[in-house]
């Protein structure tokens, strides 16, 4: 793990992947925690950055289950159906 980072200033923002999020801001991830384990050390040190997740609308589901050291995303960025068809006019 990059912990030099908190020690120069932390990181401002991060960029969340994962396979699914819920509009909680709950995330399904891949299984290893690195990222939630990283997001629990900066918040121990004060140092939190805000999160964000690009995501696919198709990845916005109704509920994400969760465990006690997961990490919540701040914002969810998605296209709306208009934006999406206004992509597809040439």
């Amino acid at each position: 793990m990059q912990l030099f980072i908190l020690f120069t200033g932390g990181l401002d923002l991060m960029f969340m992947p994962g396979l699914g999020f819920s509009k909680e801001g709950h995330r399904l991830g891949r299984g290893k925690g690195y990222y939630d384990k990283y997001l629990e050390l900066c918040s121990n040190t004060g140092k939190m950055p805000k999160t964000i997740a690009l995501i696919f609308k198709e990845q916005l589901l109704d509920h994400i289950p969760t465990g006690e050291h997961d990490m919540s995303v701040d914002f969810l960025l998605y296209p709306t159906e208009e934006e999406i068809e206004q992509m597809k006019k040439p």
